[in-house]
């Protein structure tokens, strides 16, 4: 399978993850700074932190935001400033391990569905996130 490379690099960062008693990522440039939780229903103790599957769902969610404008058309009248990104991660064993389902919705207010729809589309053969997930995993993105 073939796959993007960067031509050039516009953007480099920097996390790392500690896995002792009190789980942290961190980035170098300290503007990342998070307790990590693993949740009840994966066998943890809970607690206030965040955990991977937030993190990915928020990573993911702001990349499709993110790219969205590009992918409308010039003479577009939507404005891509009201559209409201969720992403739901899923985490379960499969027959290799773990793996996890995305569900992406995007609400546009004021677009019709068919046309939202076309929209996140072309959004979701732009953004790198979603190119990653696309035949990897359990990947939706639904205009809602």
């Amino acid at each position: 399978m073939s796959h993007a490379r960067i031509t050039k690099t516009l953007y480099r960062t920097r996390v790392t993850s500690t896995n002792d008693a009190q789980p942290r990522v961190t980035s170098d440039d300290g503007r990342l700074d998070l307790d990590i939780g693993i949740p009840v229903d994966l066998g943890g103790p809970g607690g206030d932190g965040t955990d991977p599957q937030q993190l990915f769902g928020a990573a993911l969610a702001k990349c499709f935001g993110g790219i969205l404008p590009l992918a409308l058309d010039d003479d577009s009248d939507i404005d891509p400033t009201r559209a409201v990104i969720s992403a739901e991660v899923a985490i379960g064993p499969s027959d290799i391990g773990f793996a996890i389902a995305v569900r992406l919705e995007v609400h546009l207010p004021g677009v019709d569905l068919a046309t939202a729809q076309e929209l996140v589309e072309r959004t979701r053969r732009l953004c790198p996130y979603s190119r990653l997930l696309e035949d990897r995993v359990d990947f939706t993105a639904v205009a809602v």
